[in-house]
C-alpha cells in the first residue's frame, strides 16, 4: 500500500514487499501489518515534515526478505528498519498508541528526524525484534519525547535509545526495558544539548546482557535527570561490553558536559545486584571537562561505585536479596 497521505483503518496488510509506504502524513488504526517481505511501515520524506498517528494494531513478522548482518553498537538507523520507520530531515510529529511491534527482522520502531522530533508513545510494546534497537529515535536539533507505558523487551539490540542535540525534553513514565541483548536497556544520548529528563512512575531496566541504563553527554551538554518515580536497575550483565562501560553495570554515564541527577521527594533510584558496578561513571569528570552532581538518596552496593572523579552518591544499602 503506497500513499502520499490519508488514513488506513481496519485493514490487514499482509504478504507484500513493503506493508505501507507513506510520503508525508498518515493515520493508521486497527490495522495489522504482518509478514511482509520488507519493511512493515515506512513514512519518509526528503523535504517536508511528516506527521504520523498510529494506534491499536500489531506489526509483526516483517522483513523476512531483509535479514541483515548485525553491526555491533551501530546507530540504529544504519541498518534496515523493518517494523515501523519514520524519517525526515525536516522533522516528525509522531503519535503511537496501543501498538505492538514484535518478531521483525530489524528494529521494532525507529525514527530519524533531523531538524526536530515530537514523539508521543503510549501503551506500546516492542519485543523480540532482531535489529539494533527495540524503540529508537534520533534527532539532530530539537527533541520533545513523551513515553508512557512503553515496554521494550527481549530484543537483539538495545531496548530503548533516544538521541538529541540542541534542546530536549524527555518524559518517561512506567517504562520497562529488560532482557535485551544490546549494549544498554535504556540509553539517552546528548550532543551540545540543554536537556531535562523526567522519570516518573516505575522505570525498570533489568536482566539486560550489558548495561541497564546509560546517559551519555557530549560536547558541553547540560543535562538534568529528575527522578520523580521509582527507578530500578537490577541483575544486568553477563556479556562482555565492547565499549567503555563495564559490561554488567546498572547505570552507566559518559560525561563531557554536565549531568545533575536529582532524586526528588517520593522518588527512588535503585541499582542493585548487577554483574559489575552499580554506578559506572566514565569520561572527563576528573579533568574538569565535565561535571556530575547527585542529589537525594540512592540505593546501591556502596563498594560498587566506579567514578572517574566527581562526587559520590549517597547510597543506602541494597535489599539483601539483591546484594551481589
Amino acid at each position: 500500500l503506497v500513499t502520499d497521505g490519508g488514513e488506513v483503518a481496519s485493514s490487514d496488510v499482509t504478504s507484500n514487499r513493503v506493508g505501507i509506504f507513506a510520503a508525508s502524513n498518515i493515520t493508521i488504526s486497527d490495522t495489522n501489518v504482518n509478514n511482509n517481505g520488507g519493511q512493515g511501515i515506512i513514512v519518509w520524506s526528503e523535504n517536508v515534515e511528516v506527521s504520523v498517528d498510529i494506534s491499536n494494531f500489531q506489526i509483526s513478522g516483517n522483513g523476512y526478505g531483509q535479514a541483515s548482518p548485525k553491526i555491533p553498537n551501530a546507530d540504529f538507523y544504519t541498518v534496515p528498519k523493518v517494523g515501523i520507520t519514520v524519517e525526515s530531515p525536516v522533522g516528525c510529529n509522531v503519535m503511537i498508541n496501543g501498538v505492538t511491534s514484535k518478531d521483525n527482522e530489524g528494529n521494532g520502531i525507529a525514527m530519524k528526524c533531523v531538524e526536530k522530533a515530537v514523539v508521543v508513545m503510549k501503551d506500546t510494546v516492542a519485543s523480540n525484534n532482531r535489529g539494533d534497537v527495540g524503540i529508537g529515535t534520533l534527532t539532530a536539533q530539537h527533541c520533545n519525547v513523551n513515553f508512557d507505558g512503553v515496554t521494550s523487551n527481549a530484543n537483539e539490540g538495545r531496548g530503548i535509545a533516544i538521541g538529541c542535540r540542541k534542546d530536549a525534553y524527555i518524559k518517561m513514565k512506567d517504562i520497562e526495558a529488560s532482557n535485551n541483548q544490546g549494549d544498554v536497556g535504556i540509553g539517552l544520548g546528548f550532543v551540545q544539548a540543554v536537556a531535562i529528563v523526567d522519570l516518573e512512575g516505575t522505570i525498570t531496566s533489568s536482566e539486560n546482557e550489558q548495561v541497564g541504563m546509560a546517559v551519555v553527554t557530549y560536547v558541553d551538554s547540560n543535562v538534568v535527570l529528575n527522578v520523580k518515580g521509582n527507578v530500578n536497575l537490577a541483575k544486568n550483565g553477563g556479556e562482555p561490553a565492547p565499549d567503555s562501560f563495564s559490561s554488567g553495570s546498572g547505570f552507566g554515564v559518559f560525561i563531557s558536559g554536565a549531568l545533575d541527577i536529582v532524586v526528588e521527594e517520593g522518588g527512588s533510584f535503585q541499582s542493585c545486584g548487577n554483574e559489575d558496578n552499580a554506578f559506572d561513571i566514565e569520561g572527563y569528570v576528573s579533568n574538569l571537562r565535565g561535571t556530575l552532581t547527585w542529589a537525594g538518596d540512592f540505593t546501591c552496593d556502596p563498594d560498587k561505585v566506579q567514578l572517574q572523579g566527581g562526587s559520590q552518591p549517597n547510597c543506602l544499602p541494597c535489599p539483601g536479596a539483591l546484594v551481589n
